[in-house]
């Protein structure tokens, strides 16, 4: 294998050369990296912020209906209640008043 062959494969291969070809090249190492961190935090950030839009419009009807049934829930049990009130009103007294 030819040095330029190895070269070929070696760059192919290593993709950090790549990474940093964009930036200036007089650019120290540790900046290099301290940038590259930035930019992939806000990558990361970014991706972040998406997943949770994406998921929030799924959950939100989810959390409506849940909220709605509720109302519906206290609904029927205050029906419930008022219909056993009239019962025992109907019966002459609660079934405490017969206890005593």
């Amino acid at each position: 294998m030819s040095s330029t062959e190895r070269a070929r494969t070696r760059s192919t291969l290593c993709t950090s050369d790549r990474t940093w070809r964009h930036l200036p090249s007089k650019c120290p190492t540790r900046t290099r990296r301290v940038i590259a961190i930035a930019v992939m935090l806000v990558g990361i950030g970014f991706v972040a912020v998406l997943t949770g839009a994406i998921a929030q419009r799924f959950i939100a009807p989810a959390e409506h209906d849940a909220e709605t049934s509720r109302a519906d829930l206290h609904a029927k049990l205050d029906a419930i209640a008022t219909r056993i009130e009239r019962v025992e009103a109907a019966l002459g007294g609660s079934e405490k008043d017969r206890s005593r």
